[in-house]
């Protein structure tokens, strides 16, 4: 897993990266899972149903935010 911050509007799911090496995820809110590597560190931040999820807007802020140029909206 890359490093980085991806959003999938066709899934609606926003992932954060921050190492490679996930190898187990746990669901800590509905729609909010955190994915650990083998040193149960956290590796991962998954957001489910994101336009449900985040605040209203918070996907287009992204968007519009020209210093979040590194978000790969896929």
């Amino acid at each position: 897993m890359a490093t980085g911050v991806t959003y999938d509007p066709e899934a609606d799911a926003l992932a954060i990266n921050f190492g490679p090496g996930a190898i187990e995820g746990e669901e800590v809110r509905p729609g909010v899972i955190l994915h650990y590597d083998a040193d149960d560190r956290v590796v991962a931040i998954e957001v489910l149903h994101v336009s449900k999820t985040l605040t209203p807007g918070a996907i287009a802020a992204l968007q519009a935010d020209p210093g979040l140029a590194a978000v790969a909206f896929i």
